[in-house]
């Protein structure tokens, strides 16, 4: 296995030059790899110009970045266990890194720097833990995560670790007079640090929670009908906005959340023609723009939403008023969304079939195409 894993990292640094062109002139650009691998973004930096997510060949996995000046590059990996790491949030200007990574210990939160590399988040006296951080503040001062006991691998903890105060488990704040809240998982935090979203096992099941270091971690409940069940998987970068999946008598459901408002949890919708099922993965700095995944005609499908259009398919609106190239193409999901809405970063299925990642960057939206008789002339499907 040493020749294809060296193969691929050293190709791994020498790509991106053609997709620097064409991101500069494309709506969409596919990030090329120099082997016919399985690849994901699963975050980007709020200027647009950076992502992070992970290549996989064979059994290895690699976290990675990719930037406009740069190319592609591996992020390497600590010592023991499994080549597997995943790359999952990065900061505003794309210099510190955080994610998942194995070692002989077990599955452990990591951050990378390219003066430092990769390190472990998680506190050096807890060495029975295993963790994965999920996001960081833009200005790389807070990270959280998850941490779990790696010999039984159940009930997880969501963390928070700062420059200042190092590694803490975050606090429940119980709902209605009491009862059960342990936070299990932090999935996003905002720009400075001072809210973090996750999920929490309450007295009522899973629960979407958002934590401040003045209230700890509060309850956001669900949506109407079905079983009890809420995560929040992002909060906008100025800290108003939440957004996830909620359980619906119709089936997991999108979900936004302001939490200075008193509209409570509010459903985004989903997609027509498909089984009823949505998931609401990220949210732009002000919270106007969110994107996800939901189910459509050909299954599980990107989406973007805003106040105007509502929810709808990210691959139709690249094809219309940005005439996006996305013949075989099918945008499976979408992770990351930054610069007010007008760069979004996903995965999908390319024309070859492989599982690929992409950035698509929306200009200003360009004038529809008119045939002879003045009528606007769609895109291939």
């Amino acid at each position: 296995m040493s020749l294809p894993r060296m193969s691929l990292l050293a190709g791994l640094g020498v790509l991106g030059i053609a997709a620097l062109a064409a991101a500069q002139d494309s709506a969409f650009v596919r990030v090329d790899l120099p082997l016919p691998v399985e690849n994901a973004a699963l975050g980007v930096a709020p200027d647009g110009k950076s992502l992070v997510g992970w290549t996989r060949a064979g059994d290895n996995t690699w976290a990675i970045r990719w930037t406009e000046l740069g190319g592609t590059e591996a992020l390497g990996e600590l010592p023991g266990g499994d080549v597997f790491a995943e790359a999952r949030a990065t900061t505003k200007d794309g210099e510190l890194i955080v994610g998942v990574t194995s070692t002989d210990l077990g599955l452990q939160a990591f951050m990378w720097t390219p003066k430092y590399g990769m390190e472990v988040v998680t506190d050096a006296h807890m060495p029975t833990f295993c963790s994965a951080a999920h996001g960081v503040s833009q200005d790389g001062r807070v990270i959280v995560g998850q941490a779990y006991n790696c010999g039984c691998g159940v009930e997880g903890r969501a963390f928070r670790w700062s420059l200042e105060t190092g590694f803490d488990f975050l606090v429940g704040n119980p709902q209605d007079g009491g009862g059960l809240f342990l936070p299990e998982r932090a999935l996003g935090v905002s720009a400075d640090g001072s809210v973090i979203v996750g999920a929490a096992k309450s007295a009522r099941g899973t629960e979407a929670f958002y934590w401040t270091e003045r209230y700890g971690a509060v309850g956001l409940g669900d949506l109407p009908g079905g079983m009890f069940y809420s995560v929040a998987n992002a909060v906008s970068a100025d800290g108003s906005t939440v957004v996830g999946v909620s359980w619906t008598e119709n089936g997991p459901e999108a979900f936004r959340y302001n939490i200075y408002e008193d509209a409570g949890m509010t459903s985004l919708g989903d997609l027509p023609d498909g089984v009823h099922s949505s998931r609401a993965l990220a949210v732009c700095a002000d919270g106007s723009v969110i994107v996800g995944v939901a189910s459509g005609w050909e299954g599980d499908e990107a989406f973007v939403w805003d106040r105007v259009n509502g929810m709808r398919p990210l691959k139709e609106s690249l094809e219309g008023p940005y005439d996006a190239d996305l013949e075989g193409w099918r945008l499976v999901e979408a992770t990351g969304v930054c610069n007010q809405g007008r760069v979004v970063v996903g995965w999908g299925i390319n024309p070859m079939g492989h599982r690929d990642l992409w950035m698509a960057r929306l200009p200003v939206q360009k004038q529809p195409k008119l045939n002879q008789q003045g009528v606007r002339i769609s895109p291939k499907r």
